[in-house]
């Protein structure tokens, strides 16, 4: 799983400097680069901060899970859930980075050349990754509330 979520963050982190090479580009029609567009600098701004806190929610569900494979119990459940839940959120922010990002490329980013539909295809098949599903960031609260045994085989136990 910890594979999964760094290959999300890696490409997607590879999406946004491919946006930042892409925006010494101007678009067609226009003599302006992309980069000097504020409505492109806004994006990259939101797309930065949505990488940080994508990345920072599995770091804390992963040292949360090592403390609590010392304690055991109830919290050690708490512990696992928590990180599928961060795994599916840094997929789930990795794709609306790339999207985002592509978006505002516009056509060049659906082109092979660019580099930026590499990052896109590499989220979107990460995404894929069974630990980082939609069915478990939609199933984790739930999950909370119905098991209270540690051990339960739909994670990992």
């Amino acid at each position: 799983m910890a594979g999964a979520v760094a290959l999300s963050c890696s490409a997607d982190r590879r999406g946004t400097q491919r946006a930042a090479s892409a925006a010494r580009k101007a678009r067609l029609g226009s003599s302006a680069l992309l980069r000097e567009l504020k409505t492109v600098q806004a994006m990259v701004g939101r797309a930065e901060a949505l990488l940080a806190a994508a990345r920072a929610f599995p770091i804390q569900a992963m040292t949360d899970l090592m403390e609590a494979t010392d304690i055991g119990g109830d919290r050690l459940l708490v512990a696992r859930v928590r990180l599928q839940a961060a795994a599916a959120h840094a997929a789930e922010s990795a794709l609306r980075i790339v999207e985002m990002l592509a978006a505002d490329a516009g056509a060049t980013a659906i082109l092979e050349a660019c580099h930026l539909e590499r990052a896109f295809r590499d989220v979107h098949a990460a995404a894929k990754h069974i630990a980082m599903s939609a069915r478990a960031a939609l199933s984790w609260p739930v999950a909370l509330a119905l098991v209270s045994t540690p051990g339960d085989a739909r994670f990992g136990g």
